[in-house]
């Protein structure tokens, strides 16, 4: 038979939320920080197709630049561990960068990705973890370490990531 979904009836949702977001924001450290969504207590309910995509983040980064993220552990949040969009314009200059800079991060153990990159150029990651996403408690598709998933505004271009680790997500 077909499936029902519920994705759409927003009056049965509950919005958890976000720790912490940058909207519009420049030259930002979030350093040696642990930011646990507790995921383990959280009560879902009720059939969706593809897992439950309500928001429920760890770090949400939008139309900013010059991020760094060094030492930061986000686990256990039940969809991204961080997400990252930039400008949902039309013409974008050539030359815009956003210069999100991950170190020796963490981002495991959410219920859909790490990391979502919906759009933006220039995020980098060296030795960081994006492990056992969708692969606890909770799981929502994609399901991955980290999903680049184009969203409109700047395309995703100069990823880099150095001695990072995908190990363990459900995809």
């Amino acid at each position: 038979g077909d499936e029902v979904c519920n994705a759409t009836n927003y009056s049965s949702c509950a919005f958890i939320g976000i720790f912490l977001r940058l909207c519009n924001c420049e030259n930002i450290i979030i350093k040696d920080l642990e930011i646990d969504g507790n995921s383990t207590n959280i009560s879902y309910g009720g059939h969706w197709c593809d897992g439950i995509q309500l928001s429920h983040n760890g770090i949400y980064i939008k139309n900013s630049s010059n991020i760094a993220i060094d030492h930061v552990n986000v686990h256990h949040f039940g969809q991204d561990g961080i997400q990252v969009y930039d400008n949902f314009t039309t013409s974008p200059p050539a030359q815009h960068l956003i210069k999100i800079q991950i170190t020796t991060s963490k981002f495991n153990w959410n219920g859909r990705v790490g990391m979502y990159w919906a759009s933006g150029k220039g995020v980098s990651a060296v030795g960081s973890e994006f492990n056992y996403n969708a692969a606890g408690r909770f799981a929502s598709k994609a399901a991955d370490g980290i999903d680049f998933e184009y969203f409109g505004g700047y395309l995703i271009e100069d990823g880099t990531f150095i001695n990072c680790k995908f190990i363990g997500n459900l995809y």
